[in-house]
């Protein structure tokens, strides 16, 4: 078992289940957490998700949620208190609990979206989350350099993924 840790956030298939084989294949233990483990909008249960692994050198938050494609004049609430509870709320959470545990020298990786240099129609209010999340990861990374922490945002085009196809 290896001594360094990864947590990556965002369920176990397309995209996410490419970054948790890559990282175990580099000799980390990697732990995959999706909505059935911690509801990353509730900060109490990305909390408790963080105590039940222990110590962690490397966060992915991965995780994503969109709603059908529509205006916003048209999005119901229901719809946008999911994206941004996942997409945005999730993220902070996630990127607090690991600014407060991460192992020195470690890493992370947030997943924004190319939608958000494109303006993908009918997504006004996912992009605007992904942009958001943009902004916070280069925050962070100001705010733990001094910790040799590595903070990046990535941000992937179209993906032959079941989600996507």
């Amino acid at each position: 078992m290896s001594s360094r840790v990864a947590l990556v956030s965002g369920g176990s298939r397309g995209i996410v289940a490419a970054i948790a084989t890559r990282l175990e294949k580099d000799g980390l233990a990697v732990v995959v957490s999706h909505s059935g483990d911690a509801d990353i909008a509730d900060p109490f249960e990305v909390r408790e998700l963080f105590d039940r692994i222990g110590e962690v050198d490397v966060l992915v938050a991965c995780a994503g949620a969109q709603a059908p494609r529509s205006t916003i004049g048209a999005m119901s609430d229901e719809d946008y208190a999911r994206v941004v509870g996942v997409n945005l709320t999730g993220t902070f959470h996630l990127l607090r609990e690991a600014s407060r545990r991460l192992r020195d020298g470690g890493a992370i990786v947030t997943l924004s979206s190319s939608a958000v240099a494109h303006g993908v129609a009918g997504q006004a209010v996912y992009n605007a989350c992904k942009a958001a999340v943009e902004v916070l990861t280069a925050q962070l990374a100001k705010e733990l350099a001094g910790r040799d922490i590595t903070v990046n945002a990535v941000a992937p085009g179209p993906t032959a993924t079941s989600l996507f196809l």
